[in-house]
């Protein structure tokens, strides 16, 4: 046989060759290995714990459908099937229906459900990278980048939304295809299974249906077991393409395109623009705090893999099999992009800077990085290589951490409006409908009935009811109800003020709810009467905290009690934390007589029934 006599073109059985034994003394790099790429987890954990809120927002509304058709009977594959935006989310509706089952809807589960995605994707990339000839050292170095790419905390906005556990089925689905792909089980085992998770990742999310064009290349061109190569492929290439155009079917079957989404021709009609978007969506996992810099970074990616491509090419056949995995991988980056610019570009360019973008982008940098590692394996023994490429990981993973840091204001500011939504939410009686639509929900007369469902069939926890006998929590409030103003010749005008702090938290809570009732029954029930927001300057209660953030935790301000019978009434406050869904009673008790209302000269003041600060 004729030896290969290019030095760059491995031999076909060295780039199929099983994984070598570790070396000796390779522990000290596993373990670093294992580090790096376990920190980036354990800081979106971190970040899901510590911002994501547990209140429905936006389209979690539209998905609580499925809830009440299962309540009402009325649940059936129609309803299932029913269309959301582009999508058809058959397989999020039944996760939430598991997840809400036990313990009612609570959308932080699917936050943590998108986390359990992202590690199930990190484990089937690390076992494409050992099966794409790595060791196990080079491997769990190399899956340290991809652990950053993977859990971008840029993509704050799906990792801090319920139903955007839909963005992360695909991309889970895609990387265990590419598994199935690579993996030892016979052709009819391998093609079934990749093509289960293609039809799963189609109806989670729209992009779900780039699988049925990638994963069937990766099975024709990644197979590197023995014997594959003698394999009979078209049977069931062409038994795949007929089971896509079911699916295709049965997917645009009854189809309408959202009427207020722009037209696919809005990238025809201004290419430029259309160009800076695809770019700059693809660069925005690095930059994201500034287009221009997004649009260079998304220029910078599409070269390197056009260098790597090149690199590849003199030795194509040998290495198709281990580079596959990962060319499919950044093909379902850019295909994204190409189907996110021509759905979203009407909106304007610079929408391409989304957080929620991000997390289809990182397919191009895991692809990216995924074929380098392979490439300096299988190619580079012996050159610099290895250096450059460590070189190369380091600043993509520093652009990353850039990006992240750049982020997290706005992560911030999303963390204080969910926490607003949750009050409004709760208290849906006293939300205004501007507020409702500004952080809610579009449309507050879609809203107001959708909560009263929801909570009416058990899936939303019933209001926290004020009470005075409520345990004592370790981290209760402070504060008191100071200030019960009536201004006479009004019906039932009152001006109401005080203080509240939460210690635990360093911060004034999110509302305070103002209720009254019998005299006669200090105990209680109470009648919920006003919702008041914290804002008010006290650097009195500053000074007494020892804190200067609590000098926002005043409030005072006219409210109308709407109180029922005719008085007299027992007004109490109670602090409302957002986060634990708790009221926290306040010192200060008013009785206000319906006297307080004549006429000044012939009004009492009001009598106050002095407390101790519990």
């Amino acid at each position: 046989m004729r030896k290969n006599r290019n030095p760059r073109q491995p031999p076909a059985a060295e780039a199929s060759a099983p994984p070598r034994r570790p070396r000796a003394g390779a522990g000290p790099a596993v373990a670093a290995g294992a580090i790096l790429a376990a920190f980036p987890a354990i800081a979106y954990a971190w970040l899901v714990w510590r911002h994501g809120i547990n209140v429905p927002w936006w389209d979690d509304w539209h998905l609580a459908d499925t809830l009440l058709h299962w309540s009402e009977g009325s649940l059936s594959p129609a309803t299932l099937f029913e269309q959301h935006n582009e999508s058809r989310k058959i397989v999020p509706r039944l996760l939430l229906l598991l997840l809400s089952l036990p313990a009612g809807y609570h959308p932080r589960a699917g936050m943590f459900l998108s986390f359990g995605l992202l590690l199930v994707s990190l484990l089937g990339l690390y076992r494409l990278l050992r099966g794409s000839g790595l060791e196990r050292p080079t491997a769990l170095v190399a899956l340290g980048p991809i652990s950053f790419f993977l859990f971008h905390p840029g993509q704050y906005q799906n990792a801090l939304w319920g139903i955007q556990m839909c963005v992360f089925l695909p991309f889970a689905a895609l990387v265990w295809g590419l598994v199935a792909a690579r993996s030892p089980l016979p052709a009819p085992v391998r093609w079934g299974v990749a093509f289960l998770l293609a039809a799963a990742g189609t109806f989670s999310f729209a992009n779900g249906m780039i699988l049925l064009l990638l994963l069937p290349w990766a099975l024709w061109f990644g197979g590197d077991r023995p014997g594959a190569r003698e394999e009979i492929r078209w049977p069931w290439a062409a038994a795949w393409a007929v089971g896509a155009a079911v699916i295709l079917w049965l997917y645009f079957r009854s189809y309408v395109s959202p009427p207020h989404h722009p037209s696919f021709s809005s990238a025809l009609e201004a290419p430029f623009d259309a160009f800076r978007y695809f770019l700059a969506w693809l660069g925005n996992p690095l930059v994201n705090y500034n287009f221009t810099g997004a649009v260079i970074a998304g220029a910078f990616l599409l070269l390197l893999l056009a260098n790597l491509l090149f690199l590849a090419l003199p030795a194509a056949p040998a290495l198709a099999a281990p580079t596959a995995p990962w060319l499919v991988l950044a093909g379902y980056g850019i295909a994204s992009g190409l189907a996110s610019t021509g759905g979203r570009v009407g909106f304007g360019y610079h929408l391409a800077l989304q957080s929620r973008y991000i997390s289809f982008a990182v397919a191009l940098l895991i692809g990216l990085w995924g074929l380098a590692a392979v490439l300096a394996r299988l190619r580079a023994r012996g050159t610099a290589a290895p250096l450059l490429l460590f070189n190369l990981g380091l600043l993509l993973v520093l652009l990353t951490i850039g990006s992240a840091f750049a982020a997290y204001p706005s992560v911030l500011k999303q963390t204080s409006d969910r926490l607003e939504a949750r009050v409004l939410v709760t208290f849906d009686e006293f939300a205004k409908d501007r507020s409702l639509a500004r952080l809610v929900h579009h449309s507050p007369s879609y809203l107001r009935p959708q909560i009263n469902r929801l909570r009416e069939h058990g899936w939303l926890p019933e209001r926290p009811s004020p009470s005075v006998d409520a345990p004592h929590h370790a981290s209760r409030a402070r504060g008191r109800l100071d200030l019960v103003r009536p201004l006479p010749e009004t019906s039932g005008q009152v001006t109401i003020g005080g203080w509240a702090w939460l210690p635990h938290r360093g911060q004034p809570p999110e509302a305070i709810l103002i209720a009254a009732g019998d005299p006669g029954q200090p105990e209680g029930p109470f009648h919920r009467a006003a919702l008041l927001r914290p804002g008010r300057e006290r650097p009195d209660v500053a000074a007494a905290v020892g804190d200067p953030k609590a000098a926002a935790s005043g409030w005072e301000e006219p409210v109308d009690l709407s109180l029922p019978g005719d008085g007299p009434w027992l007004i109490r406050a109670w602090a409302f934390d957002a986060r634990k869904d708790r009221l926290h009673l306040l010192p200060g008790e008013f009785l206000l007589q319906p006297s307080a209302f004549d006429p000044p000269e012939s009004t009492p003041p009001a009598d106050r029934l002095p407390a101790d600060d519990r």
